[in-house]
């Protein structure tokens, strides 16, 4: 089966930050499912093209962009850019490891929220390994083995 994917990005222009800087978001749609979550990237309204969904570059709307200007709003769509492959790749891996995908999984891989999560029994093992090391400097045989 072959789902509908798409990604969006848009800017939060209700939410202009004292820098005069609006929050730039994200949008999964994956079969009708939406699923939103922010890039934690800021620009100027007026520097955004809303109809591609990137930062002007090359200075046709705001006139004469400055080189360093220019260089950051390069810098800022090459993070979009990189975000966007993100979500292609989340979608292809889960698609042909799972066969299914939602819009939600989709953003917690870009977010970063899909990482694997530590068990309280693998940090215990680890805790215990440091407890090893300073047996005998500072911690005793007995209560080591009492903790294994």
């Amino acid at each position: 089966m072959r789902s509908t994917f798409k990604l969006l990005f848009y800017i939060n222009r209700r939410k202009i930050k004292k820098n005069g800087r609006c929050p730039i978001m994200g949008r999964v749609t994956l079969d009708g499912k939406i699923s939103q979550y922010s890039t934690g990237l800021e620009i100027e309204p007026d520097l955004w093209d809303a109809k591609v969904g990137k930062a002007f570059t090359d200075g046709r709307k705001t006139g004469n962009i400055t080189g360093e200007k220019r260089n950051e709003l390069n810098r800022l769509n090459s993070l979009l850019e990189a975000l966007e492959e993100k979500a292609k790749a989340a979608y292809k891996r889960n698609v042909d490891s799972y066969g299914f995908v939602s819009a939600e999984i989709i953003k917690n891989a870009v977010t970063g929220k899909s990482d694997v999560k530590e068990t309280l029994l693998s940090l215990f093992d680890e805790y215990n390994g440091e407890y090893a090391k300073r047996v005998g400097i500072d911690r005793t045989r007995h209560s080591y083995v009492r903790y294994l």
